[in-house]
């Protein structure tokens, strides 16, 4: 078997079997379809999601259970369909981050959770319509 050949974007070694593939591209990244999921401990919980067609395109996300353990967005089978899931194990949920320089004002969008199935290496960005999220949810808790 011929040995994988390692690239490297933003530092990361990466080989093709690594890339997430996204077969609708991002809303309002529709061109882009090939993402890295880059998870360091140094950044825990963030992860980054780095565009492999266009290296100035990436996304922050968080799961967004760590903040906010009664999310549960309803999807439909059919949204979820082409993600291939055979195992719920394999599925991770995450939400888009848009950070403020004051950190209490940086917000997710609950509203379009980020589905991974890390085991076939497909992801999909899911746009709710049932109206009980935004997209611009704060993640820290107001200061009382």
């Amino acid at each position: 078997m011929p040995e994988l050949q390692k690239k490297v974007l933003h530092g990361l070694e990466y080989t093709d079997p690594d890339i997430i593939r996204f077969e609708s591209g991002i809303p309002g990244f529709e061109g882009l379809r090939n993402f890295l999921l880059a998870m360091n401990p140094e950044f825990e919980p963030f992860v980054w999601l780095y565009s492999v067609e266009n290296v100035q395109i990436r996304f922050l996300m968080v799961n967004p259970l760590l903040f906010r353990p009664d999310y549960a967005p309803k999807m439909g089978k059919e949204q979820i369909a082409d993600l291939k899931i055979q195992n719920q194990d394999d599925l991770m949920l995450f939400v888009i981050v848009t950070l403020n320089p004051n950190h209490r004002l940086s917000t997710v969008n609950m509203a379009g959770p980020v589905l991974v199935n890390i085991k076939s290496k497909l992801g999909k960005q899911i746009i709710l319509d049932d109206g009980r999220y935004s997209i611009r949810e704060k993640m820290m808790p107001e200061e009382t």
